[in-house]
């Protein structure tokens, strides 16, 4: 038992003294910004959380600055703007496959504070009310 005491102290210290060598690209603040915004744009369950630019880069672990010049670099619009761009493409998704589901209710459950507020920014991305966006895609479908 001694001995498997010692050999264990001795395993345990030559792990602690060995160099860890980390791999850039994997801890690159670009990298995690970009598998923030992928998982924002994929995800609508974390789009539509209420995020600011703050949390967006307290969450990445890094300053507002830094955080929105790699986003800038990423997705050539500020992180605010590709925030709406996700949620409104989520809600455009939402209209085509839940017809029964209120456009409020979409717009609630995408992110956006009113309904008012959804539908101007709707409109302003896709040139059309959400409701027209729906009535358009169901003719569509049939």
């Amino acid at each position: 038992v001694t001995h498997l005491n010692g050999l264990f102290l001795n395993i345990f210290d030559a792990l602690s003294t060995q160099q860890m060598e980390e791999t850039p690209d994997l801890t690159s603040p670009r990298r995690t910004i970009e598998s923030f915004l992928n998982e924002l744009k994929n995800n609508p369950a974390v789009s539509s959380e209420q995020w600011s630019k703050s949390t967006m880069a307290e969450h990445c672990g890094l300053g507002t600055t830094t955080f929105s010049k790699y986003c800038r670099e990423l997705v050539n619009i500020g992180a605010m703007e590709y925030l709406n761009r996700c949620r409104l493409d989520s809600a455009a998704r939402t209209l085509k496959q839940k017809a029964g589901k209120s456009i409020t209710e979409i717009a609630f459950m995408c992110g956006f504070n009113t309904s008012q507020y959804f539908a101007t920014c709707f409109r302003k991305r896709f040139g059309c009310t959400p409701n027209d966006y729906r009535q358009r895609n169901i003719a569509h479908a049939k």
